[in-house]
């Protein structure tokens, strides 16, 4: 079997986070990993963002999870514009910070279908 270093329950910042936001602003809880049905070689990543997130358009309405392709997912970006390269994702280890995002309303699981 497979192992990856991207477990379910932990949170990641994605690197367009603006922490003028609050703290919560680009953290996405790990729910899981899936294959993709039309094709199984394909592993996504299963994610919950733990901040309010405006629906773009109306067919966005009511969907509370996103997938990335793990591939993707744990890619380096490189964004001159913005003077960034680095990784999309960054596992958030800072025990103080990963409490408080635990305490955030849409992390508790009544709030995961919301």
């Amino acid at each position: 079997m497979q192992e990856y270093a991207i477990k379910p329950g932990q949170i990641y910042y994605h690197f367009k986070r603006k922490s003028e936001k609050g703290i919560e602003h680009g953290a996405y809880l790990i729910l899981g990993l899936a294959h993709d049905m039309e094709n199984r070689t394909r592993v996504l990543v299963v994610i919950k963002p733990l901040y309010y997130c405006e629906p773009r358009n109306e067919s966005e309405k009511g969907i509370s999870y996103f997938v990335r392709p793990l591939e993707l997912f744990i890619d380096s970006v490189d964004r001159p514009e913005s003077n960034y390269y680095g990784p999309r994702f960054t596992l958030i280890k800072d025990e103080t910070v990963l409490q408080e995002l635990q305490r955030h309303p849409l992390f508790s699981s009544k709030y995961l279908d919301a």
